[in-house]
């Protein structure tokens, strides 16, 4: 079983992706801020990151995301989110994936496959 930190301002999608995950019997856990997400990181290293583009209490989201890159540089990390500029983006900053927002459970699924195996 991998456990998969989803890092997610937004309640209504974070409960989805949460039960999605679950579904493939993963572990989850979920943190709705940057603050909260390093703090976790420092403590426990997950198999996988799910993380939204823009965050409360992140300095910038390419900020973010190279700090979560300098506490776990290996941690496959998909980054989630419906802005054009994350998309063109998301490589650049250290992500494994992107996943569009609105995003499909098939499309969550091939990346947990992809990356839990």
């Amino acid at each position: 079983m991998a456990r998969v930190l989803i890092v997610e301002d937004d309640d209504g999608i974070a409960t989805i992706l949460r039960e999605l995950v679950m579904l493939r019997d993963n572990e989850v856990d979920v943190v709705g801020d940057a603050r909260d997400a390093i703090t976790y990181l420092h403590r426990r290293t997950p198999d996988l990151l799910i993380v939204d583009w823009t965050l409360p209490n992140a300095p910038s989201s390419e900020a973010f995301l190279q700090e979560i890159r300098r506490v776990v540089p290996s941690v496959p990390l998909i980054l989630c989110s419906g802005s054009h500029k994350a998309a063109s983006r998301a490589k650049a900053v250290g992500a494994s994936e992107f996943l569009p927002k609105p995003f499909s459970a098939d499309a969550l699924f091939a990346l947990l496959d992809l990356y839990l195996r």
